[in-house]
């Protein structure tokens, strides 16, 4: 409805623009010639520019939406990343947890100060761990 309402009020003031600038010109361009009113000339260039300004618009949009897609894939990178990692620290988590764990059961041995472990017993508690 409100588009009806302003086609029919564009109509009126094209009509009385038409009967307001009537004279006719003469335009010349490349060596081809025509007599139009002033009116379809002020028309035609308003629907020139409004033509260009619509591609102008067109490719800044188009423009536009390929670097939000572009970003949007690097953020869903980013995210698959971080994921990744909550998974890896997670995972490191629960390994430091066994082995503090296992290492809380390990029996100690009561050595004296001065003895020195020997080769076996250093391979012995090398492989406990």
């Amino acid at each position: 409805m409100i588009g009806l309402i302003l086609g029919g009020l564009l109509a009126v003031i094209f009509s009385y623009f038409a009967l307001q600038n009537n004279q006719v010109v003469d335009l010349t361009f490349l060596n081809y010639g025509a007599s139009v009113p002033v009116y379809l000339v002020a028309i035609l260039s308003l629907l020139v520019g409004v033509f260009l300004s619509l591609i102008f618009a067109t490719a800044n949009s188009i423009s536009s939406g390929l670097a939000m897609f572009g970003k949007d894939q690097h953020i869903r990178g980013a995210e698959n990343e971080i994921d990744r990692l909550k998974k890896k620290i997670d995972d490191i988590k629960l390994e430091n947890a066994r082995l503090s764990g296992a290492r809380a059961n390990r029996p100690v041995l009561q050595q004296s100060p001065l003895a020195r472990p020997n080769f076996f017993q250093k391979f012995r508690e090398r492989m406990s761990v």
